[in-house]
C-alpha cells in the first residue's frame, strides 16, 4: 500500500503551522493562576491557628470576632458558629470587603465552611477615597 502524503504546503504556510504548534505547546505548559481562579479554585492561604487541640465552635467564633474587631471595616460584622460552619452577617461597604472578611473567616483552624450573610451596602460615602483638604474647599475658577 502506498504511503499517504499530506498536501504540499508552501514555505509560509508550513512556518505558520510550526509557530501555531509552538504557541499551543507554550500555552499548555505555562501555569495560569487566572484560569484556576476562574474555575473556582482559590489560592492556598495559611491557616490561622487556634490554641493547639482546641477547635470548638465558641473558640472559633471568639477568634474571628476578635480579628474583625481590629479591622474598622469589619467592626459591625457578627459571627456565629455551629458544628464548624461559620456564619458571617452584618454590613460592609462593598464586595471586596465582604470577600476579604469571608476569606479571613475561612482561614481559621476548625472552620469547615463559611456561610455568607453579609450585606453589601454600596454606600457612596464608604466607597470613595478621601481626596484631602483640597476637596473640602470650593474650587476658585481663575
Amino acid at each position: 500500500m502506498p504511503a499517504i502524503k499530506p498536501p504540499a504546503l508552501s514555505v509560509n504556510a508550513a512556518m505558520v503551522w510550526r509557530l501555531l504548534i509552538i504557541l499551543a505547546l507554550a500555552i499548555a505548559a505555562s501555569p495560569f493562576p487566572a484560569v484556576a481562579a476562574q474555575q473556582g479554585e482559590t489560592p492556598t492561604a495559611a491557616i490561622i491557628a487556634l490554641e493547639p487541640g482546641e477547635g470548638n465552635d465558641a473558640l472559633i467564633a471568639q477568634r474571628i470576632a476578635g480579628i474583625f474587631a481590629q479591622i474598622r471595616q469589619f467592626e459591625s460584622l457578627e459571627v456565629s458558629v455551629s458544628s464548624g460552619v461559620v456564619a458571617v452577617s452584618g454590613q460592609v461597604a462593598n464586595e471586596a470587603q465582604a470577600q476579604r472578611a469571608l476569606q479571613m473567616a475561612s482561614r481559621i483552624d476548625g472552620a469547615i465552611a463559611v456561610d455568607d450573610r453579609v450585606v453589601r451596602t454600596l454606600d457612596l460615602k464608604d466607597n470613595l477615597n478621601p481626596c484631602g483638604t483640597r476637596c473640602k474647599t470650593p474650587y476658585a475658577a481663575g
